[in-house]
């Protein structure tokens, strides 16, 4: 059994190294990701990473694919991040703005500006309108 490489030759353990904080199976299509943004990328362009409908719940999974586009976003020189709205499933109003805190604090990064858009599942009006029922 052969050692998983990138089709740019890096190996797991050298990307483990590179992504710590993200688990295994994130690392080749990362890298490969950014890898394929570089050769996109020219001068003169503003360069932005577009990250839509999270649909994030406190402490799920989406705090790691934030982590992930943080990485990218590092690694391209991006000059911003736009989330897409839908940032959180609708709930009880408390939950909504605690899981909209825990993801937009997780998404930000120093040098790199982060712009919410709000959508349907960021409004909490539908669960307003359940708890009327």
């Amino acid at each position: 059994m052969g050692v998983e490489t990138s089709e740019h030759g890096r190996g797991q353990a050298d990307l483990a190294e590179q992504y710590p904080d993200l688990p295994d199976n994130y690392h080749i299509p990362l890298s490969e990701t950014i890898d394929r943004a570089k050769q996109a990328q020219t001068a003169g362009t503003v360069d932005i990473v577009f990250y839509t409908d999270p649909h994030h719940k406190r402490g799920s999974n989406q705090l790691r694919a934030a982590a992930a586009v943080k990485h990218a976003a590092k690694a391209l020189y991006m000059d911003c991040i736009v989330v897409g709205g839908d940032i959180v499933e609708n709930g009880p109003k408390k939950e909504v703005v605690s899981a909209q805190s825990e993801f937009m604090d997780a998404i930000r990064m120093q040098g790199c500006p982060s712009f919410p858009m709000r959508g349907n599942h960021d409004d909490n009006s539908v669960e307003d309108f359940r708890l009327k029922l």
